[in-house]
Formats: structure tokens, sequence, C-alpha cells
């Protein structure tokens, strides 16, 4: 069933978002954890070479820096992507704040904080739990941090400026019309006029 989360500005506008589903975001977090493993893994090559000369320090090294990428990934995609991963992004998922805007760079941290806590004890069981209970699917992290994972739609693209050859004027129809704007207007007035309707679509 589709969840909806809506949100009412002080101006009194509706914004309407869908909740992203559980299985959803689970896919999204399997494919997040591909490119963390592939990462980790081109860093402990490297800490290998150097583990050649330093012994034990390859996985001490390995250990950190697992920890390091888990998370710093998430924070820093989160935040410069405007609230997706690599993998909220192929599943057209976004993190926004509760009351509907861009996360901040501290909420991307807090909520990212408690995926130790949300993957205990193993596979997101207790954020998974705290998801399918509560109402806008929020794991821990999300409660802690105030904010929400929504389904994003992509919106078509406004049609781009024709040539004015290729442009249909409705109005030009209408002869009476059509017979003010020719005696009113000469023809660079007219082509600015329909130049300004036109550009309608890029605001």
């Amino acid at each position: 069933m589709r969840e909806t989360y809506t949100i009412v500005t002080p101006e009194n506008v509706e914004f309407e978002f869908e909740i992203a589903g559980f299985f959803t975001r689970f896919l999204a977090w399997s494919l997040d954890l591909v490119f963390i493993l592939v990462i980790t893994w081109l860093v402990s090559v490297v800490t290998e070479l150097v583990g050649a000369i330093s012994s034990g320090f390859s996985q001490a090294v390995t250990a950190v820096a697992f920890f390091v990428v888990n998370w710093g990934y998430f924070v820093l995609l989160e935040w410069m992507l405007g609230g997706q991963s690599l993998g909220k992004k192929a599943m057209g998922l976004r993190v926004l704040s509760d009351d509907g805007v861009r996360i901040t760079l501290l909420q991307s941290c807090v909520r990212n904080l408690f995926r130790v806590l949300d993957s205990m004890p193993v596979f997101y069981l207790i954020g998974g739990g705290f998801a399918v209970l509560n109402v806008r699917s929020q794991r821990l992290g999300d409660m802690a941090a105030g904010t929400i994972v929504v389904r994003e739609y992509k919106q078509r693209v406004p049609a781009s400026i024709v040539p004015p050859v290729e442009r249909f004027n409705s109005f030009l129809e209408n002869r009476e019309l059509s017979a003010r704007v020719s005696s009113r207007l000469d023809s660079q007035e007219r082509e600015l006029l329909v130049d300004m309707a036109l550009r309608r679509e890029r605001l």
C-alpha cells in the first residue's frame, strides 16, 4: 500500500511525499554495501603493500578503513547529493528533513552514526523493525536526525524552445485578435512576446 507523508507550509501549501518502502530501502542499502566493499578492498590492497614492511599494520588499517568508509560514504554522499547515496539514486530514493527540505550535514552525520545500532544484531533487524512499526518508516537514525526517506519520481523535462517556423499559436486562428496584434506590434515585438511566453517552462 502506498504510504504518503504530507507537509503543510505556513502559507497553507501542501506537499505530499511517498514514503519509501522497507524492501526498496533494503535494495538500495545492498547496492551501497557493494560500493563500500569495493572501496574497502581497494584500501586493503594498498595497505597490504605497506603491510609487507610493517607487520600487522595492514589488518588494523583495513578494519579502521571499513568503519570510516562505511560511515563516511553515506554522510558525504547524502550531504553532497542532496540526500542520496549511489544506491538510493539507483532505486529512486532520497533522504529529506521531516519538514520537507534538504538534509543538513549534521542530520546526515546523526542518522548515519545510528547505523551501528540500527544494523544490530544482523542485517538491520533493529532498524528494520522500527521502520516497519513506524508510520513514516523511520529507523532509529531517522528519528534521531528528524529525517524521512521518500520515493522520488522523475519529472518530465519541459519542451525546448522550438524554432519560429515550427511554432504554433492558436491565437492566430482568431482573425480579429490576429488583426489587432498585427496592427499594434511589429514583427520583432511579436517575436519577443512569443519567446517570453515560451520561457515560462524554464521557470
